[in-house]
């Protein structure tokens, strides 16, 4: 018969084992998500495929990450410049969408838009939840 030391230590060791890559892998899902619902909420959602390219990409066990493509890391962190209207550019079908026709000079303003922190900010709260619910589902599953 198994003492409540002996059980314990079991715990104890099973918790030792706990999955954290999948800890980890939900922590960064959850803020894929949260960077898509604010490209969205604020309107930045013209920017091509940023939205559908972005995903929970793995760097190791238990170790993840946000992968996107760079221009998406632009967007969020660039420094106000001027922008030429040349043909061919993305940006040209969005100014001609939004305001419907090029100005004269040929040249717009643009600044970042910080998705990536207001993400970050509505996330991290709930960072422990997942450890939490992590380490619930070990100890519920221990006999």
């Amino acid at each position: 018969m198994e003492t409540e030391l002996q059980k314990a230590y079991r715990l104890a060791a099973r918790l030792q084992r706990m999955d954290v890559d999948n800890v980890m892998y939900n922590a960064t899902r959850d803020l894929v998500m949260d960077y898509k619902n604010t490209l969205a909420f604020h309107g930045t959602i013209w920017k091509g495929q940023l939205m559908n390219r972005m995903y929970a990409k793995r760097l190791g066990r238990g170790v993840w990450t946000v992968g996107m493509p760079l221009y998406g890391h632009a967007l969020d962190h660039q420094r106000p410049h001027y922008v030429s209207l040349r043909r061919g550019r993305k940006i040209r079908d969005w100014f001609e969408d939004k305001v419907g026709g090029i100005p004269g000079s040929n040249l717009i303003y643009v600044k970042p838009h910080p998705f990536m922190d207001l993400g970050d900010a509505k996330f991290l709260p709930n960072l422990a939840r997942y450890a939490r619910n992590e380490v619930m589902r070990v100890v519920s599953n221990f006999k």
